[in-house]
């Protein structure tokens, strides 16, 4: 559970339940800095949110869940930014007590750290 920076592509939910926590860092947009917690809950129902490009997310799984994320290409490493889930930054509007991270998730930094690196690499 990490925010990475989307490269516009959509996110599906096909089972299970999940909080999607998004945060703008397109420094043109109107919701610039803004953040937002989605409740994708397990409603039996498919749930998909397209991705805008420059918009970092992070997935909490509240249950088992299937979901998948789509994109036109491939994926680089170069184009992977991340930083901590529960950097206070983001504003997400969830507390899990002890959360299952990846090595990756375990250490990524912070918020502004990430909007550095976006800001480089999209000059």
């Amino acid at each position: 559970m990490f925010p990475e920076v989307a490269s516009a592509h959509p996110l599906a939910i096909v089972e299970g339940a999940a909080m999607l926590g998004l945060h703008d860092l397109r420094p043109s947009s109107p919701t610039y800095g803004r953040s937002l917690t989605l409740d994708l809950g397990d409603r039996h129902e498919f749930a998909a949110v397209r991705l805008p490009a420059g918009m970092a997310y992070a997935i909490w799984c509240t249950t088992a869940t299937v979901h998948a994320l789509s994109s036109g290409r491939a994926i680089e490493p170069a184009d992977e930014f991340a930083c901590r889930w529960d950097d206070p930054g983001l504003g997400f509007a969830w507390q899990p007590a002890d959360p299952l991270l990846s090595v990756r998730d375990a250490r990524a930094g912070s918020l502004n750290a990430m909007r550095t690196s976006v800001a480089a690499a999209i000059r």
